[in-house]
């Protein structure tokens, strides 16, 4: 998994995996993860999956409205498909 400006998930999570709220990584403005790092020890992770899903609704929404689009995916698509 490659960030921005190059940086690799496994070289960030060499030490230890952390996400903002079990959810967001720093560096990382596409990838969200649900049941992420420091998520477990709840006494239910449905209702945490519930509350990740809806923090992560609530940024692609903001992102939407904000005019963010993606510009990487025809690369992508046409990189895997050769």
């Amino acid at each position: 998994m490659h960030g921005a400006n190059g940086r690799r998930l496994r070289d960030d999570w060499r030490e230890r995996a952390e996400a903002y709220l079990g959810t967001v990584v720093p560096g990382y403005p596409n990838l969200f993860t649900l049941y992420g790092p420091n998520t477990n020890g709840v006494t239910s992770i449905i209702y945490i999956l519930e509350a990740q899903t809806e923090f992560v609704r609530r940024l692609l929404d903001d992102m939407a409205s904000a005019g963010a689009r993606d510009r990487g995916q025809g690369a992508m698509s046409r990189c895997v498909q050769r």
